[in-house]
């Protein structure tokens, strides 16, 4: 019976070409992984101020005792003057035609009603029903053509689904 101890096959390794450049390959493949994974997800918010998101001010704004209020305007003045996404401020239409053909990755309309809501809010002292509503891409395959690698959410669907059912829908 032949005994084997670990210093001689550890010395197996070093007595030719090839063995050694499998230590190497050995060595080499995961550190290449990781520093690929550590690459891919430094910051996964770095580059948002590169992704093209559309703005649609339709806001008519309101008056409240004789000074007018344009709410909306001030919103939009307030994301545009931010560096946290690129916002695009345009028309309901293009916004639309933008999200479906893909050169926006969602679209933020402010409503008409939005001033006249924060004046009655103030009035009444009650919080208005709704504010702003955001429409999305309708498949993550439709993500804008900008260089800005595509991503995509998933929603939670419920706390305690069935066994059927996965916990997220992507």
């Amino acid at each position: 019976m032949l005994s084997l101890t670990s210093g001689t096959e550890l010395r197996r390794f070093g007595r030719g070409r090839l063995p050694r450049l499998a230590v190497a390959a050995m060595l080499l493949v995961p550190l290449l992984y990781g520093a690929l994974y550590l690459w891919a997800f430094w910051d996964p918010t770095g580059h948002l101020d590169a992704m093209p998101v559309a703005l649609v001010n339709a806001d008519a704004g309101a008056d409240r005792d004789g000074t007018r209020v344009t709410a909306g305007q001030d919103l939009t003045d307030e994301l545009t003057d931010g560096a946290a996404l690129d916002w695009v401020v345009t028309d309901a239409a293009d916004a639309a035609a933008g999200v479906r053909d893909g050169d926006y990755y969602f679209a933020v309309t402010i409503p008409a009603d939005f001033s006249a809501d924060l004046v009655s809010a103030a009035a009444t002292n009650r919080p208005p029903r709704r504010s702003t509503s955001p429409t999305t891409t309708p498949t993550p395959s439709s993500a804008p053509r900008s260089g800005v690698r595509p991503w995509t959410t998933c929603a939670t669907v419920s706390r305690r689904p069935p066994a059927s059912r996965p916990w997220t829908r992507c």
